[in-house]
């Protein structure tokens, strides 16, 4: 079980190019129809939206979380299976990409949720990759869905998310103190107390060579940044360094070179004051 919940961390992977609160329509026509004001507020209610959908389900990925919102499950199905059938890509990749789907379509923030669907994913995950870790979760989560069969989620998505509201009223003040690099999954790690879990499917990314360049030397620069954001003791400071020269060194000519450079000039500054 613990190793299946080493899933959330995936979270920040495939997704790490865009943050949790949803990524602005970027058709000119939809800006120029809305106006300021009005964005403004789509924005802030695609936020809440995003938020409600990760409290419910931590191991969505932010492409799953956008997907739910404007209701492309099946695009981000055949997205996923595109994954699934990557022959460059581990089984531990492939597994992680049916869970996604598995997820998308149990959400109760889902105008498109299908249990039977959802459940027919997890069982070939089980099945197709049982060694995997999200075989590890997906067996819990079996257990889930088969109980949502019988015991639908009789609230709609609105009806969901007013629920949401009026118990998370007051934001946690926690998260606007991590680094503005970090992703919305490396943060909630942080705050969640559950950072070994995610490092270690950061690592997984990492070193997935079927991987996007981008993709590995984000989840690289993200396991810096979580070790950055705890206690820095002599071992845990030489620990952080050593992780942000790793990026600079790997990945150099790119923007996680820039920012990981930017963090060590900071820390080695810090060290000669």
């Amino acid at each position: 079980m613990r190793h299946g919940r080493i899933l959330s961390g995936l979270v920040l992977v495939l997704l790490t190019v865009t943050s949790l609160p949803g990524c602005a329509p970027s058709t000119p026509l939809f800006v120029a129809n809305v106006g300021t004001r009005e964005l403004a507020r789509h924005e802030d209610q695609r936020l809440k939206v995003a938020q409600a959908i990760v409290d419910e389900e931590g191991d969505l990925f932010t492409y799953s979380v956008d997907a739910i919102i404007n209701g492309q499950s099946a695009e981000a199905e055949k997205t996923y299976l595109n994954g699934y059938t990557h022959i460059g890509f581990s089984n531990q990749i492939k597994a992680i990409a049916l869970y996604q789907i598995a997820l998308i379509y149990k959400s109760s923030y889902n105008r498109e949720r299908n249990y039977p669907l959802s459940l027919n994913y997890l069982y070939r995950i089980v099945n197709e990759f049982p060694e995997t870790r999200a075989a590890d979760y997906a067996r819990a989560k079996i257990i889930e869905v088969e109980h949502l069969i019988d015991n639908p989620v009789k609230f709609t998505p609105d009806e969901k998310l007013a629920d949401w509201e009026q118990i998370k009223r007051v934001p946690d003040p926690r998260y606007a103190k991590l680094d503005q690099a970090m992703n919305s999954l490396s943060k909630r790690a942080v705050v969640k107390n559950r950072t070994p879990e995610v490092i270690e499917l950061y690592t997984l990314v990492y070193r997935e060579r079927g991987m996007p360049t981008s993709l590995r030397a984000d989840a690289l620069l993200q396991i810096a940044l979580i070790y950055n954001s705890q206690p820095q003791n002599a071992e845990k400071r030489e620990q952080t360094l050593a992780a942000f020269r790793k990026v600079s060194r790997e990945f150099s000519g790119t923007s996680y070179q820039k920012i990981a450079d930017q963090h060590l000039d900071i820390l080695l500054n810090q060290q000669g004051n």
